[in-house]
């Protein structure tokens, strides 16, 4: 005797399987889609047919700047039949509008380019659980390489920031402008030597010491041709050696410095890129592009000082002697113009 229970749960299953496939013949655009281009973009599809109207949206997620994405969401309307379906954005697409067909499981639908052409997009079926998985590992992954790649970049750039420094240090041309300094101030020594010289003959001529020949000529000469030749053109050419000898000097010192900041960064992107999981970005600097260059900094700064200090002995002792005959000479001319009073 047959079991009507059961025959009438297999008639019920039955007909709910008839009505399904009845339901995706009918509303065959009904579903959720997904095209998954990353990590360029995301786009993610749900669409609902009821007979010829269709209504749903379209998520756009694209990779932005710094490890984020970006996220667009598009409200869609349109009409279908059983074959084709146009789509149109109710706000943001404006009058693009999107015609699509069913390919097997596949939704296709076809982008207008921005040269006139179209671009066919397949997407293929995909739950919202599906899409939201695929989000998440994605943005992971897209910030852990921004995290990774940065940090790289980061040290790269402030090696090649220390090597630049380094490679226009300004040494040698501070070092020439110093040397310059000297040899013009040597002449000015010598310049104001023979000035001392002279002041002495006209000193001298004054045999029988008249006042006023002291104010009419020796005076005059040692306040316009020493005191004011001192101050016009030795002190302001010291002025200017004392600030290239600190500048130079300052960046001899520095040297140490420089290359220890040099070496960490060096060693700080070497130890990011031994620990990369990702591919390399394209660095200003690589590891080791350094040693060369250091060493020959260090030596440049070794031999600059040796120079720098034979300079400053150098101009020392002319300082010292430009001094030395001017306060010689306004002690003589004290000591004239004191009888005079």
């Amino acid at each position: 005797m047959p079991n009507f229970r059961n025959l009438l749960v297999l008639l019920s299953a039955a007909f709910a399987l008839l009505c399904s496939f009845t339901a995706a013949a009918s509303n065959p655009f009904t579903g959720q889609f997904l095209v998954d281009n990353r990590p360029r973009e995301l786009i993610y599809v749900s669409i609902t047919q009821a007979e010829n109207i269709v209504s749903g949206l379209m998520i756009l997620v694209s990779a932005a700047d710094k490890g984020k994405t970006e996220k667009t969401t598009l409200a869609l309307e349109g009409i279908a039949d059983k074959t084709t379906v146009t789509l149109r954005e109710k706000r943001f697409l404006g009058d693009y509008v999107l015609t699509g067909r069913r390919k097997g499981n596949n939704l296709i639908l076809a982008f207008p380019g921005r040269d006139g052409s179209v671009i066919p997009t397949t997407f293929v079926p995909a739950t919202e659980s599906e899409y939201s998985n695929k989000l998440t590992e994605w943005q992971k992954l897209h910030a852990d390489i921004y995290k990774e790649q940065s940090t790289i970049l980061n040290h790269a750039s402030a090696l090649a920031e220390q090597i630049h420094n380094i490679e226009n240090t300004g040494i040698p041309k501070l070092l020439l402008e110093t040397s310059k300094l000297l040899s013009d101030q040597k002449a000015i020594a010598a310049s104001f030597q023979k000035r001392r010289e002279h002041f002495q003959k006209v000193a001298a001529v004054n045999g029988s010491f008249r006042c006023d020949y002291v104010y009419s000529q020796v005076s005059p000469f040692f306040y316009s041709d020493m005191s004011g030749y001192f101050y016009s053109d030795f002190s302001p050419m010291d002025m200017r050696y004392q600030q290239a000898l600190s500048d130079i000097s300052k960046r001899i010192d520095n040297a140490p410095e420089v290359i220890a900041k040099a070496k960490n960064d060096a060693s700080l992107l070497k130890e990011a890129l031994s620990k990369r999981r990702f591919p390399i970005p394209k660095l200003p600097k690589l590891p080791d592009d350094e040693q060369s260059i250091f060493d020959g900094y260090i030596t440049l700064a070794k031999n600059s000082a040796s120079e720098i200090e034979s300079i400053r002995a150098q101009y020392t002792s002319i300082a010292n002697t430009v001094e030395k005959i001017m306060r010689e000479s306004e002690h003589e001319l004290n000591i004239m113009e004191s009888k005079c009073r």
